[in-house]
């Protein structure tokens, strides 16, 4: 659970640097989910977990800034929290997806060689 949060840290992070780029801004979140996912490293299901909990972690600030005050400027800044978290969301969920899915740890086989029998 550690790496999960962890990495959705770390993408919030790389996913606010990352919108101050003109270009790469449209991408930010899908590239955040992504780092966040190969941090977690356990699968596309727990990467987009990830990417969903990053979502969650940006848009707590526009929430707590509305709660402090009053009148329409507080719905616009919730309004503004709510459309940050379903953009990020989805994006920063698929990110996690295709992060996670690259991430995943291959398994070894080996295989036992078989003895031969001395004559």
């Amino acid at each position: 659970m550690g790496a999960i949060v962890g990495g959705a840290i770390v993408g919030v992070c790389i996913t606010g640097l990352l919108l101050f780029i003109p270009i790469i801004q449209f991408f930010a979140p899908l590239i955040g989910g992504s780092v966040a996912a190969r941090i977690a490293g356990q699968g596309a299901g727990i990467g987009a977990l990830t990417g969903f909990i990053m979502a969650i972690f940006a848009a707590i600030p526009f929430w707590l800034l509305a709660s402090a005050g009053d009148g329409w400027i507080s719905s616009l800044i919730t309004s503004f929290g709510y459309a940050i978290f379903i953009i990020i969301g989805f994006l920063g969920a698929l990110g996690g997806a295709i992060g996670g899915a690259s991430s995943r740890p291959t398994e070894i086989v080996i295989k036992k060689e078989k003895k031969k029998k001395k004559k």
